[in-house]
C-alpha cells in the first residue's frame, strides 16, 4: 500500500510539474502576441525617392532655363 502511494504522489508531482511547463510556455506565447510584430511604416518617403525628385527639378530646371 505505501508503494503505491508513493507512486500516486510520484505522479501526481510529474503532472503538476508538466502543467506549471504549460502555464509557461502560454505566458511566453501572450507575450510574444502583445510585442508589436513589426514597426509602423515612416511616413517618410524613401530617401532615393527624394535624390530623384531633386535631379528631375534640377534637370527640369537647365532645360528651362536653356542650359
Amino acid at each position: 500500500m505505501e508503494y503505491e502511494s508513493q507512486q500516486m504522489n510520484m505522479e501526481l508531482k510529474r503532472m503538476e510539474y508538466e502543467h506549471q511547463i504549460k502555464l509557461r510556455e502560454l505566458d511566453l506565447r501572450n507575450l510574444e502576441l502583445e510585442r508589436p510584430a513589426a514597426p509602423a511604416p515612416s511616413l517618410l518617403p524613401h530617401p532615393l525617392t527624394l535624390v530623384r525628385a531633386l535631379v528631375h527639378l534640377w534637370g527640369s530646371a537647365k532645360t528651362s532655363a536653356g542650359w
